[in-house]
Parts: C-alpha cells; sequence; structure tokens
C-alpha cells in the first residue's frame, strides 16, 4: 500500500453516463495498452471505492474513486465540465446545375 502523502491523484472528466474501468487505466496512461489494464484488473491490483475490483469492464460512474498503486483517480460527473451534447455534422452534396446528365446535342 503507498502512503497517502505518495499518491498521485488523477481527475477524469467523465462525458457520458459511464466509462468502463479498462478503458479509463489505458486513457490516463496508467496501463500500456488494453491487454495490460486487463491484466492489472485481473492481478486485484486495482481497487474501486476501497474495495478490490475484478470485473474489467466495470462501469464506473460520477463519484467512483479508484486506486491503482500510487494513483488515484476521481471520476467527475458532466455537471463538472459544462459541455453542450455534440451536435452530428451531416454532408452537404452540392446538386448538379442545369442540364446536368443530359448528352449534348450537336
Amino acid at each position: 500500500m503507498v502512503p497517502e502523502d505518495h499518491l498521485t491523484i488523477h481527475r477524469f472528466p467523465l462525458q457520458g453516463e459511464f466509462i468502463e474501468l479498462n478503458l479509463l487505466l489505458k486513457l490516463l496512461g496508467l496501463a500500456p495498452s488494453g491487454g495490460a489494464a486487463k491484466a492489472l484488473i485481473a492481478e486485484g491490483a486495482v481497487t474501486v471505492d476501497g474495495e478490490a475490483e475484478a470485473r474489467i469492464r466495470r462501469k464506473l460512474r460520477a463519484g467512483q474513486v479508484v486506486r491503482l498503486a500510487g494513483d488515484e483517480i476521481h471520476i467527475d460527473g458532466e455537471a463538472a465540465i459544462n459541455m453542450e451534447p455534440r451536435k452530428r455534422r451531416t454532408a452537404v452534396t452540392p446538386s448538379p446545375g442545369e442540364g446536368a446528365g443530359e448528352k449534348a446535342v450537336k
């Protein structure tokens, strides 16, 4: 166990309802790959809210705390970010001009 004064605290701004545990570790660079994240979780090296967690795809929600060795991650909710939902973009294709597709008459 790492002493409290040697903990690195991370704040993760959640942009949806949840994030899966293995993806969180990978996104924050605490695991170099998805496979490494799965291995860390399977080994029992990760806790969620103080309890050992073995579920690789555990859904984490705002307010939860994840700990891995000397790192502690606080999951922050959308209210803390104040982001608007993303708008879907659609491609606009210009319509062909008059006479397009007609054969030239000589």
